[in-house]
């Protein structure tokens, strides 16, 4: 499998430009007789905030419902990471409020204590 990732499109394109990226099939990227180096090719980009994904296989390799499949398992995966990303980065931002005090834990909960938030 190889994944290319092609960027922010939405970002990299000024309003003033004439080209806009279509949800329309273009066609094979490659001619059906040559040799496929991958089972699989994914690209992603992203374009006005939503990441697209592209899955391109062989049907004399892959059934159309193992791939979807495959690929539903893939967005759950990436989901999953996603939520654990955010998870990290709320506890980071809850542990850094009181960066600039110097309060041991103790001290910390002995304070939530007489506040009767413990």
């Amino acid at each position: 499998m190889i994944f290319l990732y092609l960027g922010q499109f939405s970002k990299s394109l000024p309003e003033t430009s004439p080209f806009r990226l279509t949800q329309e099939f273009n066609g094979p990227e490659r001619s059906p007789r040559g040799l496929r180096p991958h089972l699989f090719q994914v690209t992603g980009f992203v374009t006005e905030g939503q990441l697209q994904l592209n899955w391109t296989y062989s049907r004399n390799v892959h059934r159309p419902h193992t791939v979807e499949e495959l690929a539903q398992k893939f967005v759950q995966a990436l989901r999953s990471l996603i939520t654990d990303c955010q998870s990290a980065k709320a506890e980071d931002e809850e542990s850094s409020v009181f960066l600039g005090v110097e309060l041991s834990e103790e001290k910390f909960a002995k304070v939530l204590e007489e506040m009767h938030l413990n």
